[in-house]
């Protein structure tokens, strides 16, 4: 069955424990989509955790998208939550309104199939770096 935020809100109401999991890559959420869980985090400790960084400070929105596509792949059944990097969210509104726009633009290309992501990798890429 497909997990949906009202499928975790229906748990909460209900008083039923919601199980959830970390992943960080496609072999893992493919593993987790044959299970239980209801929701799979990707947190931003997939800087220490797969790339060896010492600061997650250094963990980016492309980093965090290129991680939760990855997941995505995997994992049919599973409602996805995404971190928002450090400070990717603090400096305006406006960047605020960007990075979601990425990211649920990447769902929705996800959810409806389209593979056109060019623009919006190279617009990532570009408000990455004027951080």
């Amino acid at each position: 069955m497909k997990r949906t935020i009202l499928n975790l809100f229906k748990n909460k109401l209900n008083n039923v424990r919601s199980v959830g999991i970390t992943s960080y890559d496609y072999p893992t959420s493919k593993i987790i989509n044959n299970t239980g869980v209801d929701f799979i985090v990707v947190g931003d400790t997939v800087g220490s955790t797969v790339h060896g960084m010492k600061c997650l400070n250094d963990v980016t929105m492309d980093m965090m998208l290129m991680h939760c596509k990855a997941v995505k792949r995997g994992s049919e059944n599973q409602f996805l939550i995404g971190d928002m990097p450090f400070m990717s969210y603090q400096p305006s509104n406006e960047k605020l309104t960007h990075e979601f726009y990425l990211s649920v633009s990447t769902a929705v290309r996800r959810f409806t199939g389209s593979s056109s992501s060019s623009s919006s990798s190279s617009s990532s890429s570009s408000s990455s770096s004027s951080s």
